[in-house]
């Protein structure tokens, strides 16, 4: 995937982040003799990238549709319409 270029626009934002995640980061960031701007700008572009990815795959609309699928079962539990028998789901449609 294309990367920012050195001269292109960057803007500052502020995040965060939980303080054990913080130094896992700087631990990094002292290893690869890295700012922990760059490794987070780095492992933001890397996550981006398999992001686009598992798109591309149609992972997404699995996961979204996994998720709508759950909700429903759920629902339909609370309303008594499914139930779990001898490890098989019932549900009445």
């Amino acid at each position: 995937m294309a990367r920012r270029k050195k001269d292109e626009k960057k803007t500052q934002v502020t995040i965060n982040i939980k303080d054990n995640t913080l130094k896992e980061v700087d631990a990094l960031a002292k290893k690869l003799n890295l700012s922990r701007s760059q490794v987070v700008v780095n492992l933001m572009e890397s996550g981006l990238d398999d992001a686009k990815i598992l798109d591309e795959l149609g992972a997404f609309d699995i996961f979204m549709a996994g998720g709508k699928l759950a909700k429903s079962i759920k629902e339909k539990f609370y309303k008594g319409l499914a139930t779990m028998e001898d490890g098989e789901l019932k549900m009445t449609i």
